[in-house]
């Protein structure tokens, strides 16, 4: 039998769980075929004399049936036994399973399915709101509890839960989620594993959001896809950094100069909102193009990255020198794009942190280390730059490309005054770069997905990256070629099903005509029940970083895990990259978006 691949370390660390969820749709084990009872002894270990965790055996059949189409590369035995045997691991490759279920729990749980206690809570209990104790004594808030239902605009807020013991089990709505999972599991058929395994991740989100880790002796507030996710980052580090003291590095990024950037926009050059828009949209775009570059040069899926919003990202990597290679190239690569794209206005600075096994589970200490070490990159930007070789600086990388080529009749860019004009659009001089901006900004508000590529691509809906390019498309038939992975700008589809593709929620509402042409700002105005004249919301949450840095810590308890932390950012996006988008679409139809996220 050959090795394990991380690839297939990481899927079965992924799907470890899935039994839970194929459990909880089931009325009893006669789910289970005789060959998976057979098993019994072997993946279920013996609890108060009976064999406990029997959730395992669902994770089993699982695999049995449903691990088809696989890219070529992995081992539907493999994951199958990597998955089911993570509480009897009989090999190592299988406790690197067991070890990241441990980590990402952050402690070993007695089976909250067995529990005399609670002989069938585990199907009567619903996911709790990790908000609902930010600022509380932790599990002392108000209970709000989340429905049973794919991801959806409609289904992103709790309710308050009303405590009846005699409430009959969630058995038919998991049943009812467990058989669109199913029906869109089957629809995967990426060939490629880093796209495969993402896609993945992607129907994961769209179907175990809303159903609970684990369910006894503990608050039920970490989603089953938040812990499979962090349980396979895990696996991935500890797969390639095997032997090391530290095997987990992470990363943090962070753009600087983006306000400044996106503002700055020279008054009366017309089209400001539609380039207000692009710029804003192009920031979001360069920052997964970044995190997108490094989870692929180190190949782990998009299970690694924690966070990804508001041009920042963290990222969860193994601690090798191939990830510190990837790393260094990638903010060489950074710094000479800053330099020529936009005179070094625009920096993504980073920083890393390794760490060991024990300290991961002080996830808080780490964001803040990582916080101190970013801050410090962010008084040095571009060094790597200006100093190439670490022996003094290199006094001709401070000068920029002149404006105006004295051998050509140029003119200053009318809109940045930053570029010469080598376009003239509607006969007003400007430079390729706002160019681009006038034309993206058009298509933005029309766009449903984000294909990313390696190369530049020639299309005018291509967008040149940091590294590669992004076209956006209206449909997923229309997006050509080969892209290494899709942005679904509004959730999950799933169709074509080769397509590598991902939720990446956004909202870019603007009001258009039945031709698809956006309406004049003097339209819009017309709307206006009273004074005919447009009104400006700008709106953002109050003490968001208190929020992450301390929401979750309260005298009794510190419940700043990666995965709630994950579950907390998650809540965010949702709402105001996913929300926001269906509200105004259906009942603030007349409101257009400059940028929003």
């Amino acid at each position: 039998m050959n090795k394990p691949t991380t690839y297939e370390k990481i899927l079965g660390a992924l799907l470890h769980d899935i039994g839970k969820f194929m459990q909880r749709a089931a009325k009893s084990e006669d789910a289970l075929s005789s060959s998976t009872i057979g098993l019994e002894s072997s993946i279920c270990p013996v609890y108060k004399g009976k064999y406990g965790y029997r959730h395992v055996l669902f994770t089993s059949e699982f695999c049995s049936r449903h691990l088809t189409n696989l890219p070529e590369g992995l081992s539907a035995h493999t994951i199958h036994s990597l998955a089911a045997y993570h509480h009897r691991p009989a090999d190592a490759d299988q406790e690197i399973v067991q070890e990241s279920d441990w980590l990402s729990s952050g402690m070993e749980r007695i089976p909250e399915e067995e529990s005399p206690h609670a002989k069938s809570s585990f199907r009567k209990t619903r996911l709790r709101s990790v908000m609902a104790d930010i600022g509380t004594h932790y599990g002392q808030g108000a209970v709000w509890e989340y429905d049973l239902a794919s991801s959806g605009p409609h289904h992103i807020f709790p309710s308050q839960r009303r405590d009846d013991p005699h409430a009959p089990p969630l058995t038919t709505e998991y049943a009812h989620l467990w058989d669109g999972f199913i029906r869109d599991w089957a629809g995967n058929r990426v060939q490629d594993i880093w796209g495969f395994i993402n896609r993945c991740l992607g129907i994961l989100e769209q179907y175990a959001w809303c159903i609970p880790s684990a369910t006894w002796g503990v608050v039920a507030d970490i989603s089953l896809y938040d812990h499979m996710k962090t349980s396979a980052a895990i696996a991935g580090c500890l797969s390639e950094a095997t032997g090391q003291s530290e095997p987990f590095l992470f990363v943090v990024s962070d753009f600087g100069g983006i306000q400044s950037y996106i503002f700055d926009i020279r008054s009366g050059a017309g089209g400001i909102a539609k380039r207000l828009r692009s710029r804003s949209f192009y920031v979001d775009m360069a920052n997964c193009s970044v995190a997108f570059r490094i989870l692929r040069g180190t190949d782990m899926p998009l299970t690694n990255c924690l966070m990804m919003s508001g041009g920042k990202f963290i990222l969860i990597l193994p601690n090798t020198e191939k990830t510190n290679q990837e790393l260094t190239k990638a903010q060489e690569a950074l710094n000479s794009w800053s330099m020529s794209q936009t005179g070094g206005e625009v920096r993504l600075n980073m920083a890393a942190l390794s760490c060991g096994k024990e300290r991961l589970r002080n996830y808080p200490e780490i964001l803040g280390e990582l916080n101190n070490r970013l801050q410090r990159e962010k008084l040095r930007p571009l060094k790597s730059y200006f100093c190439p070789h670490e022996t003094g600086w290199d006094e001709n990388r401070f000068l920029l490309s002149p404006l105006i080529n004295p051998d050509r009749e140029e003119d200053p860019c009318l809109v940045c005054q930053k570029k010469p004009a080598l376009l003239n659009i509607d006969g007003d001089p400007v430079c390729d770069s706002c160019s681009a901006d006038s034309r993206m900004g058009s298509i933005v508000p029309k766009s449903r997905f984000a294909a990313f590529y390696h190369g530049d691509g020639s299309s005018p809906q291509n967008w040149k990256m940091p590294f590669g390019s992004v076209l956006l498309s209206d449909t997923s038939a229309n997006v050509p070629g080969q892209p290494f992975i899709v942005l679904g700008l509004d959730g999950m589809t799933h169709d074509p099903p080769d397509i590598p593709i991902a939720p990446g929620y956004r909202t870019r509402w603007v009001p258009m005509d039945e031709h698809g042409a956006v309406h004049e700002f003097e339209t819009i105005a017309e709307q206006s029940k009273g004074r005919k004249a447009l009104a400006c919301l700008k709106a953002d949450v109050d003490n968001l970083g208190w929020i992450f840095r301390c929401g979750l810590l309260s005298e009794d308890a510190d419940k700043r895990s990666i995965s709630r932390l994950s579950t907390l950012s998650g809540a965010f996006t949702h709402f105001f990259s996913h929300h926001m988008e269906h509200l105004l679409r259906t009942e603030f139809s007349w409101t257009y978006t400059v940028y929003a996220g």
